[in-house]
């Protein structure tokens, strides 16, 4: 979906938008997989209590996620806008 943001919004040749689109998935699943195992690490060192869905840290790794996600997308517009 951010992929698809970005691609709708962003201010990049017809290309580059659809480019963004079609990473959105690898994007997603990277940034999500980082997640997972940064609440793993949340779980083995702090306890169960830390890494509950309703912990504090849960949510952070979530905002997380999203704002790698977000860097990612702009870094790969940039690029590829720099490339052409």
């Amino acid at each position: 979906m951010l992929g698809g943001i970005f691609a709708y919004f962003g201010q990049v040749p017809e290309k580059v938008k659809w480019l963004l689109f079609v990473c959105s998935i690898p994007v997603a699943l990277a940034c999500n997989i980082l997640r997972v195992v940064t609440l793993a690490y949340i779980l083995h060192y702090l306890g169960a209590e830390a890494a509950s869905p309703d912990s504090v840290l849960h949510d952070m790794s979530g905002i997380g996620a999203f704002i790698l996600g977000m860097i990612v997308f702009y870094a790969i517009g940039r690029l590829v806008r720099w490339k052409t």
